[in-house]
């Protein structure tokens, strides 16, 4: 899961009059600056941002949190505080670390603004285990392009599949778990083992053989890129965004020819699924490449799973529960 957070704080006209006798941010900066000293965050500029001020908060888990602040333009953004990070990590008390910090840096006003808090990127994804994506024929229903590739091309096997195009609000995406986690492992020992004592360079080789260790997993994920919804409209979001997934196994082709199964293969890792169905349209084996393509999987359940991610996230506390109602119920 990753959560992007904006919160409305520091915006509008109202914002503006209270900065017309001097720079309303500058207490923030200066409390900010002396967190970062006492080595409570880690705070940069960025020219290219929209924000004055980004900080790396490390909360008591472990987990990194980008948090930025001031809008450069307090009347174009939604609010000039934006919390970026992965709610799934959360340990006891990293939430109320992370608020903490905030509040002690823009003041108490921020629980208040907190319930109007904007959802700026969501996602979601299921995970199966025991499962190979090269052993499965994927779709998504209402996708109009599809995108195909491998970090590392082995026996021609696809890593990863993304739906959508990549202005879309939202896109979804297939992959190996196990892979991605190699990956990553490998990408931590090549980078680092430069800097790092013997100690830690042993703990990198010690990830790299445990993600290989790990059993064979897809992952189904939906990523919310451009939502901007406040948090009481996320359930009203789904529109059946993980059962549009049409999955099937490659062992329902094993009845057809291994020409044609082949040849069709190929067609479906360069235009997709749908496509390659259509085009053999008008040919003997259309049918039964149709009907293998709809021969769903036990272990597909897809029912219910965003509402189980919004449940999960307000499981973390890193939102009030009231932040989860409509205005007019709080």
């Amino acid at each position: 899961m990753r959560l992007t957070l904006i919160v409305p704080w520091g915006i509008g006209r109202d914002y503006l009059r209270d900065a017309e006798d001097g720079d309303a941010f500058e207490p923030v900066q200066e409390r900010l600056e002396t967190m970062a000293e006492a080595g409570r965050c880690k705070m940069w500029r960025d020219a290219s941002s929209r924000y004055r001020i980004q900080t790396r908060v490390t909360l008591p888990g472990g987990v990194k949190v980008l948090v930025q602040f001031g809008a450069k333009d307090p009347l174009t953004l939604k609010g000039a505080i934006r919390i970026d990070f992965n709610p799934n990590k959360l340990g006891e008390g990293d939430a109320q670390h992370l608020h903490k910090f905030i509040r002690r840096a823009v003041g108490k006003s921020y629980d208040t603004h907190l319930l109007d808090a904007i959802v700026n990127r969501l996602d979601l994804a299921s995970d199966v285990e025991h499962v190979v994506l090269g052993d499965l024929l994927i779709d998504y229903k209402g996708a109009h392009e599809v995108t195909m590739f491998a970090k590392r091309l082995k026996k021609n096997k696809i890593e990863t599949m993304n739906f959508g195009s990549v202005s879309s609000d939202y896109i979804t995406s297939v992959y190996g778990k196990k892979e991605e986690e190699v990956h990553r492992a490998i990408e931590r020992l090549v980078t680092q083992t430069k800097a790092v004592s013997d100690e830690l360079k042993a703990n990198l080789v010690r990830q790299v053989k445990v993600a290989r260790d790990l059993p064979p997993t897809v992952r189904f994920e939906v990523r919310g890129k451009k939502m901007g919804v406040p948090v009481f409209k996320l359930k009203k979001l789904n529109v059946k965004r993980f059962e549009r997934f049409q999955v099937s196994e490659l062992q329902n082709l094993e009845a057809l020819e291994d020409f044609t199964r082949v040849n069709f293969l190929a067609l479906v890792r360069d235009m997709g699924l749908r496509a390659a169905i259509a085009h053999h349209k008008g040919r003997p084996e259309h049918a039964a490449l149709k009907k293998a393509a709809l021969q769903t999987p036990d272990w597909w359940q897809p029912e219910g799973l965003w509402g189980r991610g919004i449940k999960a996230l307000k499981k973390s506390g890193i939102l009030p529960a009231d932040a989860f109602k409509v205005p007019s119920k709080r």
